[in-house]
């Protein structure tokens, strides 16, 4: 009801999502391994957890705390990096950038620069094993029509040209 998501200053209806998020999994009787929390608006599940559920049923649950910008909510993000257990940003580049900032130095022993999305020497389509046909930026249409068919054909789909999503989230 306040027209926007972001840019209000009112951090106070992330607090509350985040204290909710964390009563929700104590009453549902959720124990999770891990709580991955991204950025400032969901910095608070850091303190919040380990102040208030740290000693409840969820003791052996673990904060990860990702940073995408450290330009928005740098106290918060600061306070999360105090709390969490390990802490990463979104690739090996960016956490020697901001690894001096004030808000991740004291922390740089749990702080972890992991790259964000492929890793193009690994998942190399012309070397793919994983994949029925090599192909190149030259031959892409025909070897992303052969995986797809071959998709189709591994999971009993109809050999259509309508599009397939996969999502891993």
């Amino acid at each position: 009801g306040v027209g926007c998501v972001y840019g209000r200053n009112d951090d106070r209806r992330f607090g509350f999502f985040c204290h909710s998020a964390l009563e929700f999994i104590l009453q549902n009787e959720f124990s999770p391994h891990i709580i991955h929390c991204h950025d400032w608006s969901s910095a608070p599940v850091a303190w919040l957890y380990k102040e208030h559920y740290s000693q409840s049923r969820m003791a052996s649950t673990r904060v990860v705390f990702t940073i995408h910008n450290l330009e928005f909510g740098a106290h918060y993000i600061g306070k999360a990096m105090t709390y969490c257990d390990k802490a990463t940003t979104v690739s090996p580049t960016y956490s020697r950038d901001v690894a001096g900032h004030g808000a991740i130095a004291p922390h740089r022993e749990k702080f972890y620069g992991i790259l964000n999305g492929i890793d193009p020497d690994i998942w190399d389509p012309y070397t793919d094993n994983f994949i029925p046909v090599p192909y190149t930026c030259e031959s892409v249409v025909e070897g992303k029509s052969a995986a797809k068919r071959a998709l189709q054909q591994k999971f009993g789909l109809q050999q259509t040209d309508v599009p397939i999503v996969g999502i891993i989230t």
